[in-house]
């Protein structure tokens, strides 16, 4: 059996973590951590800086931080359950197919479109920093980053970790010094609450962006959590890296827009005095982040198609899609934050209710309505092991619940919220009710093979 449980993709992408391979909450802290040490943490703040003032900005990011800290924390903790995937665990709330689809939307082109916008992010700063020169231009350093980028992310979770290590605490340690010389240099709390943006939006709007940002990250905090040591392991450090780091981190980029006056991140930054060499550094820890996106774009597709090609194969086609999307965005609009607020708006209203239907499947439906109270055995992975084609419940509830996000503001509801919050209830109403009815729910029938797929 040993043998036929051969991890063939690659970083245990359909296969349960063995207990050699699990880690320390402290890896998984600082790993989660090095994830929103980046320019485009502080960028994204950016981006809501321009749309809203100091104490409306400040109120958003701490409630789209809670909203990630719970419902990630959760999530996480049924992947220190099952030590599997996301995509693994999506088979039993959304089917097989179900899961495939849903994870190529939530992370297999999500992450890589979050590749794209980092790269494009990449890009901006280094023409930032070295404007005038051919290969400092903001398209052809774009191009240059991703591939840099892309090579780092073919070494897997292990190199990825090795670099959280190094850079993670000096990235914090260089923003939170940058950030409190900024605070003094240039009027401090006056300044912040006389600001007024251009055209502000609503705070569910701004709600929305912040969810929407680490969304993905959120859905997807199982392909890391399952290495915890202990199934609670994972759950805790994420919700205190986002509490610790997420907060502050899209708050200081908020308020460096703010206080400059600056157009965009980069600037602001070497107004506040921040030096060509801090910004170099910015840009390797940029690196380092950014690799993480094509890690779990690449598990996605893996458990999407399976066959050959394995998650370094994935990683080369989606790094080069990546990148050359990102030119794209560098070419057709340069270094706009307007780019980044969208994508993070149109994030928070598709992603986070695949999270809660995970939720509701696991820790409410299997329990009291299947009677499966003995959390490690709600779900069954191995060869053999049996899901369904499509679960109707779970494709539905995400369905609907995605388009009454996109129709919430009109009725004065947060997008995010509405999303999040349907999409639990429906699927637990639809599951509930068929399964009572004896109403088939759940359609066709796939047996995983030793591969995992």
């Amino acid at each position: 059996m040993g043998e036929e449980r051969k991890d063939k993709y690659g970083d245990y992408a359909l296969l349960e973590i063995p207990e050699k391979e699990r880690r320390s909450m402290l890896a998984m802290f600082i790993e989660w951590t090095s994830v929103v040490t980046c320019v485009a943490a502080i960028w994204g703040g950016g981006a809501l800086g321009v749309s809203g003032d100091a104490v409306t900005v400040t109120i958003a990011v701490i409630i789209g931080s809670i909203i990630l800290a719970i419902l990630g924390g959760l999530i996480a903790l049924i992947g220190g359950y099952t030590r599997m995937t996301t995509y693994g665990i999506m088979r039993y709330p959304f089917g097989r197919i179900g899961a495939s689809i849903l994870g190529l939307i939530c992370s297999g082109i999500g992450g890589m479109l979050w590749f794209t916008m980092q790269t494009w992010l990449a890009g901006v700063l280094i023409s930032s920093m070295l404007p005038g020169y051919w290969f400092t231009n903001i398209v052809v350093a774009t191009v240059w980053s991703g591939i840099l980028m892309m090579i780092t992310s073919l070494y897997g979770i292990a190199a990825i970790i090795v670099l959280s290590y190094l850079l993670g605490p000096m990235f914090l340690l260089l923003t939170y010094f940058g950030a409190a010389a900024a605070f003094e240099a240039f009027g401090g709390i006056p300044v912040l609450l006389a600001y007024k943006p251009a055209t502000p939006v609503s705070i569910g709007a701004l709600i929305t962006t912040v969810v929407g940002y680490y969304a993905i990250g959120m859905v997807i905090v199982s392909d890391i959590s399952r290495y915890g040591r202990k199934p609670s392991d994972g759950g805790k450090a994420w919700a205190a890296h986002i509490m610790l780091f997420n907060t502050t981190l899209v708050l200081i980029g908020a308020f460096s827009i703010m206080l400059t006056g600056s157009e965009n991140i980069a600037l602001a930054m070497l107004k506040i005095g921040m030096g060509y060499s801090a910004l170099a550094f910015l840009f390797l820890t940029q690196l380092d982040t950014n690799d993480n996106n094509l890690w779990v774009s690449s598990l996605a597709w893996v458990n999407a198609i399976g066959g050959r090609l394995t998650r370094r194969h994935w990683t080369a086609i989606m790094g080069a899609i990546g990148t050359i999307w990102a030119a794209l965005v560098a070419y057709g609009f340069g270094p706009s934050m307007q780019v980044l607020f969208d994508f993070g708006g149109y994030l928070g209203r598709l992603i986070p209710q695949m999270g809660t239907i995970m939720i509701a499947d696991f820790f409410i439906f299997r329990p009291y309505v299947l009677g499966l109270k003995d959390a490690t055995k709600r779900y069954k992975f191995g060869p053999g092991s049996k899901y369904s084609i499509i679960n109707v419940a779970g494709i539905i509830s995400w369905i609907i619940s995605s388009v009454l996000a996109f129709y919430a503001e009109a009725l004065g509801v947060t997008p995010a919220v509405m999303g999040i919050v349907s999409g639990f209830i429906l699927y637990l109403v639809i599951a509930t009710i068929c399964h009572k009815a004896g109403v088939k729910y759940e359609i066709g029938e796939w047996i995983e093979r030793p591969t995992g797929f």
